[in-house]
């Protein structure tokens, strides 16, 4: 037979009180990971809308980079048409403008130019293609401090270069015309 020993009071309170305090542990730490998990929902709701937004960022980024380059481009073309000369940003960080008349097919006849800011000025760089324009050098950038004269005048003197070419090639075509041969 079984012997029943008595449980003193105090034993049966602790036991009360362990089993209490185990409740309160679990409630506690069914708590914690309710809260837990809502906090890891709100934080996993936070990063999408993050993750929608740098895409969104991302998207427009690449429309305005499209938009930039493609008015850029025609902004560049616009101005070759219109005031004759091709621009290129050149060197590592574009510090330089290479100018080359619109008009002319040698690629080593340009000008390069660069911005100080510093002085806020446009300096011109040696090149051979400067040589050409000694005289115009002298009146109109070291006389009047004019690029767009100096410029211009470069492209008259192109034109009238052309124009003089264009002549000379009808002249020889009139004269070949002119020419009759006798077949016997």
């Amino acid at each position: 037979m079984l012997e029943m020993t008595p449980v003193a009071p105090e034993a049966s309170s602790m036991s009360t009180v362990n089993a209490e305090q185990l409740k309160n542990d679990q409630m506690r730490l069914l708590n914690e990971k309710e809260a837990a998990k809502a906090e890891r929902d709100r934080l996993a709701s936070q990063l999408q809308q993050v993750t929608k937004q740098a895409a969104d960022a991302d998207k427009a980024r690449k429309r305005f980079l499209e938009v930039f380059n493609k008015k850029f481009t025609e902004f560049k073309k616009v101005t070759s048409l219109v005031f004759g000369y091709k621009i290129e940003l050149v060197g590592e960080k574009g510090e330089s403008y290479r100018l080359q008349p619109f008009y002319e097919d040698d690629k080593e006849k340009y000008f390069m130019l660069r911005y100080d800011s510093a002085q806020d000025a446009v300096l011109l760089a040696e090149t051979q293609y400067v040589h050409v324009y000694d005289a115009e050098l002298q009146v109109y950038l070291q006389g009047l401090n004019s690029y767009p004269a100096f410029f211009a005048s470069v492209l008259l003197n192109h034109y009238a270069d052309q124009v003089a070419e264009i002549q000379q090639e009808q002249g020889e075509e009139e004269r070949d015309d002119d020419i009759e041969i006798d077949d016997g």
